[in-house]
Formats: structure tokens, C-alpha cells, sequence
């Protein structure tokens, strides 16, 4: 048997270390033991991806509604959203130059059913449409939500929209593509200059 002054001078160790390791312990579970839909989506694996992404949609007579491409995409089934690296979104428009919404980054949300579909893209995101007198608008933000199905799109970022002789600056964006019209939304400020002829 250990002698008595031996057993109190390790005692206080031996505890100190048992403290130690009991708070230790859970932040050591291994990522595996931590089911998936418990997992932040960071940290949730994809279960495919796609390189070369190129999505079509349709309207009931045949006529592309909507191009959908992207460099990469990956799909997260926790929460069924998609991650797409350099999106770029095309919608058609009926006897009339298409719209085009491209960004460095985007997430593709409910993509079970495209009445559904909500793109947010992110990360320098630039909306163009050639126009009729041959100039091009441009808009920028740094963030644009769309929904595929209803043809709209909005942020509450700053935007600034340029044409060949105007600028405007804004805080906020909205725009329904059927329609066909853009809202800025507040503080807007701009500049027109009229062509010289």
C-alpha cells in the first residue's frame, strides 16, 4: 500500500489532470461521430458535384426560359442547396435582348422544383441588357437574390447602373424581367449626359 504522504501528494495531480482531460474530451469527438444534419453546411459533405454546369428551363412551347451555367457546382443535401462557383444566369425574353446576371459565387436554394428555385449570387455581381439604341445597361452589386420562375430580382446593397450617358447610384435594387422594368430603391443619386448630335 502507498504511503500516506505519497497518496496526498499525487492526489492533487491526479485530479488536476482527470479535470483536464473531462474538458478536453468533447472537443476531441471525432468529425465522423457528429451526424451529417447536425453538422453546420460548412461542414456537411456534398454528394455530387458538377463540372460545367449548363441548366436549361423551358416554356410550355418550347422556347428557353432560362440558361443557368456554372463553373462547378456542388450540392448539399442536408438542407438541398447547390454552391455554384462563377454562375451566370440568362433569361430570354420574348423578341427582345436577354438579360444576363453573372457573379464570382452564388447558392442555388430549393432545387427540388424550379417554382421554387432562388439564386443568390454573391461577390461582384454584375446584371447587363443590351438596348435598343445599341448601348448596354450595366448594374453592380455585390449581392442579387433571384427567382428563376417569377423573372424578379432584388438586394438591399449598393448598386450603381451605368448606360452610355447616365450613372446612378443606389441603395437597394428591384426588378421583375416580365415587366420589364428596374426600381432603385433608396439615396439614389445620378448623372445624365445627353449624346451631342
Amino acid at each position: 500500500m502507498l504511503p500516506r504522504r505519497l497518496l496526498l501528494t499525487l492526489l492533487p495531480s491526479v485530479l488536476l489532470i482527470g479535470g483536464v482531460v473531462s474538458w478536453l474530451l468533447p472537443g476531441v469527438v471525432e468529425r465522423s461521430d457528429v451526424p451529417e444534419a447536425e453538422r453546420s453546411p460548412l461542414e456537411a459533405e456534398f454528394d455530387y458535384y458538377i463540372d460545367g454546369m449548363r441548366r436549361f428551363s423551358f416554356e410550355a412551347d418550347g422556347r428557353t426560359k432560362h440558361r443557368l451555367e456554372a463553373t462547378r457546382v456542388e450540392h448539399y443535401p442536408v438542407d438541398d442547396h447547390a454552391e455554384l462557383e462563377q454562375p451566370s444566369l440568362l433569361w430570354y425574353q420574348t423578341d427582345e435582348a436577354p438579360w444576363m446576371l453573372r457573379a464570382n459565387a452564388g447558392t442555388l436554394h430549393g432545387t427540388g422544383s424550379e417554382a421554387e428555385d432562388w439564386l443568390e449570387l454573391r461577390d461582384d455581381v454584375v446584371l447587363t441588357r443590351p438596348l435598343q439604341d445599341g448601348s448596354t445597361l450595366t448594374a453592380r452589386s455585390s449581392r442579387v437574390d433571384a427567382m428563376l420562375a417569377t423573372r424578379e430580382f432584388s438586394t438591399d446593397q449598393a448598386v450603381t447602373l451605368d448606360t452610355a450617358d447616365m450613372h446612378m447610384d443606389s441603395i437597394g435594387m428591384r426588378g421583375n424581367l416580365l415587366d420589364n422594368y428596374v426600381e432603385l430603391l433608396d439615396d439614389v443619386r445620378g448623372r445624365h449626359e445627353p449624346k451631342t448630335r
